[in-house]
């Protein structure tokens, strides 16, 4: 390097502000830049790291799940390596710190008590053991271990299946204790004399005496009935995986929870579980015409069964494998003669619409102007019930006030290192009618739940 001006290299100058521009311009001086001291400390780390790591470590990284093989391309991914977590069991602030743990160790076989606890912890980590976990734990993949990955995040993917909340469209009660009884009005006809329980109006003469009448009632009783899930996480997952873990167990076994209670809503037996639609003695099993097909007239035959009354607040359910059916069905027009189909017009009008601008329905799609809800509750496409016309303001559901309870421990398998999550729902239900209703004038019975049989 040239001196400056007559000056000594080294010699320190004191310039004033437009000097230094000058010089700076001139591009004989320039502005010293600082380097990052994290960056620094990562690179000297690493460079003294090389070559440097002993046996022992490279047998313990070469068996973690994902693989830190201990060499130079592993070490510069190793920043997203839970090392780098404050909050670690470890006491490790950054990956700096733990390097140079490993620095001492190598070069004169001295353990600093969090490399210690490190080293025992892959070592217990990867040991055989003779008791087998019972439940979630980091030894098994599938089971847990793929959460804690080394170079990993511990988000938790998982494939969504929305919630089909059969319940939410049902008369649902809460209550405090574990049963309870409703009264109701008899009324299975609409006859005269029948309607509101047997109450008779009539017209009457002048004089002519009169007839008296009264109600009658009975009660339905609801004993609730309780669904549980349990689940054993290890101590080593939950203080690895953590949160995001014990987030995915409350909201996948919630979610279990409710796929039977609605489950049960649909087809419950009524044995220590909901008496569903399809067991109620209220439903009506309408013929189906073609076997593995749902025809038009199918369709119509349902509707006449449903309730006047109760129409606007009816649903379609149908299994997913049937919904190829729905776009299929069209009423005929004829010609004059009647023996020659000429056109006609569809029944189903799809969320989507039709191409071309052509007939637009609502979302989701309606039959006969009543929503139609794929649900994977309802039977596949051929057997009975896999098109369902409910009216599910009809069934009650009753259910303990707290919702889904939820509890944890860590006794139960405490000699196993594992933590307990246990959860807890109650709850009953069943139609409120308690058989079909004759209709006022008609032979054929009505009722809110109306199934297509089978074949």
């Amino acid at each position: 390097m040239l001196a400056y001006d007559g000056k000594a290299v080294g010699t320190v100058l004191q310039l004033t502000e437009e000097q230094s521009k000058a010089l700076q311009a001139a591009k004989i001086i320039g502005e010293k830049e600082e380097p990052d001291p994290v960056e620094s400390e990562l690179q000297k780390a690493i460079k003294e790291l090389r070559g440097e790591i002993t046996t022992e470590m490279k047998g313990l990284f070469a068996n973690l799940r994902e693989g830190l093989k201990a060499t130079s391309a592993d070490i510069r991914v190793i920043k997203d390596n839970a090392m780098d977590n404050p909050e670690n069991k470890f006491g490790y602030g950054n990956w700096g710190n733990w390097a140079a743990d490993v620095k001492l160790f190598n070069r004169s076989n001295q353990r600093t008590e969090k490399l210690t606890k490190y080293l025992k912890f892959m070592e217990e980590k990867l040991a055989a053991t003779d008791k087998a976990a019972s439940g979630q734990n980091e030894l098994v993949g599938a089971d847990g271990g793929v959460l804690v990955p080394t170079i990993m995040s511990t988000e938790i993917f998982k494939k969504a299946f929305p919630e089909q909340s059969v319940m939410s469209l049902c008369d649902n009660r809460t209550i405090s204790s574990n049963a309870i009884e409703f009264n109701y009005i008899i009324q299975n006809s609409r006859a005269d004399g029948s309607r509101h329980g047997g109450l008779l109006a009539y017209w009457i003469a002048e004089a002519q005496a009169y007839i008296s009448s009264k109600m009658q009632f009975n009660r339905v009783g609801f004993r609730l009935e309780k669904i549980a899930a349990l689940v054993f996480v290890t101590d080593e997952l939950m203080a690895d995986a953590g949160f995001a873990l014990e987030q995915e167990i409350v909201q996948g076994c919630g979610d279990a929870i409710k796929f039977l209670v609605n489950d049960a809503i649909v087809e419950g037996d009524g044995l220590k579980k909901p008496k569903g639609w399809t067991q109620s003695a209220c439903a009506i099993s309408v013929a189906r015409g073609l076997a593995n097909r749902i025809l038009a007239n199918d369709i119509l035959k349902m509707w006449e069964r449903c309730p006047s009354w109760l129409r606007s607040q009816a649903y379609w359910f149908i299994n997913q494998d049937a919904e190829k059916e729905l776009d299929k069905l069209f009423l005929p027009a004829t010609n004059v003669a009647g023996t020659e189909n000429v056109g006609g017009w569809p029944m189903f009008l799809p969320a989507a619409g039709f191409p071309n601008g052509g007939l637009v329905g609502t979302s989701p799609g309606t039959l006969k102007g009543r929503p139609v809800i794929p649900c994977e509750y309802a039977s596949t496409l051929g057997t009975a019930n896999d098109l369902m016309l409910i009216v599910p303001s009809q069934y009650r559901t009753v259910s303990q006030n707290s919702g889904i309870t939820g509890a944890t421990s860590i006794h139960l398998r405490f000699d196993y290192g594992e933590q307990a999550f246990r959860f807890e729902y109650r709850v009953d239900g069943q139609s409120m009618w308690p058989q079909a209703m004759t209709p006022y004038k008609g032979t054929n019975t009505v009722s809110p739940i109306i199934l297509l049989a089978g074949p």
